[in-house]
C-alpha cells in the first residue's frame, strides 16, 4: 500500500469565492477520501481567499493599517479556512492545525495515530500560504505538491492584459523559477523588512 505524502495548497478562492463553496468542497473531500483509500496521506494548506481580502479592503479604508498587519489579517482568515478544512475531514484529519511549518516537532507526528490528513494555514507576515506548501513538501521530502486555484493554467503572460498569453500546462521548477523570479518576499526571508 502506497505510503506517499502528498502537499495540497488550497487556495481560498476555491473555499470561500463568494460564500463557502460546498459542491467544491464536497468534490474535493470525495476526491481526496478516494486518494486515502489508495494509501494517500495528505497535507493540505488553506488561503484565505476572499475572506482576507475582505478584511484587509475594509481595514485599508479605514486607514488603520500597516502591511504587518495586513498580513495577519489574511493569516487568520487563512486560519479559519483551514479549521473549516479540518471539521470537513474530522475523521481522517490529526486534531490540531499546523500554523509553523518549521516548527521543531517531528511533523509526522501529524500521522502517528493513523490520520491521513494533517491541515495547515498561515504562518506569519510576509509569508505565502503556498511558500508554507513548499516549506512543508521539502521537510516532508514529499514528490508532489498540487497548487489548487481559480486559476486554470500558469500563463507565459498575464492573461487578463494579453490576448496572446499561452498556458503552461507543465513545468520544471527551474523553469518556473526564470518566470517569477527571485524578488517575492516568500523567496526571501520572509520579512517585509
Amino acid at each position: 500500500m502506497n505510503e506517499e505524502i502528498v502537499i495540497v495548497s488550497l487556495g481560498g478562492s476555491l473555499i470561500f469565492p463568494e460564500e463557502i463553496n460546498t459542491d467544491f468542497i464536497t468534490k474535493f473531500k470525495k476526491v481526496i477520501e478516494e486518494e486515502i483509500a489508495l494509501g494517500y496521506r495528505f497535507v493540505i494548506i488553506t488561503g484565505g481567499g476572499k475572506i482576507a481580502r475582505t478584511y484587509i479592503q475594509a481595514a485599508e479604508e479605514m486607514g488603520c493599517v500597516d502591511d504587518e498587519e495586513k498580513d495577519w489579517l489574511g493569516l487568520h482568515a487563512t486560519r479559519m479556512n483551514a479549521h473549516f478544512i479540518k471539521t470537513v475531514f474530522k475523521e481522517h484529519a490529526h486534531p490540531r492545525i499546523n500554523k509553523n511549518p518549521r516548527t521543531k516537532e517531528d511533523l509526522n507526528a501529524h500521522f502517528a495515530n493513523g490520520e491521513k490528513i494533517m491541515v495547515a494555514a498561515g504562518w506569519r507576515p510576509g509569508w505565502s500560504t503556498d511558500y508554507v506548501a513548499t516549506i512543508l513538501a521539502e521537510r516532508f521530502k514529499a514528490k508532489k505538491l498540487i497548487n489548487l486555484s481559480n486559476i486554470k493554467y500558469l500563463c507565459d503572460k498575464d492573461p487578463n492584459k494579453f490576448a496572446d498569453a499561452k498556458k503552461i500546462e507543465k513545468i520544471s521548477w527551474g523553469e518556473f523559477r526564470k518566470i517569477v523570479g527571485d524578488k517575492s518576499n516568500c523567496f526571501k526571508t520572509g520579512s517585509r523588512k
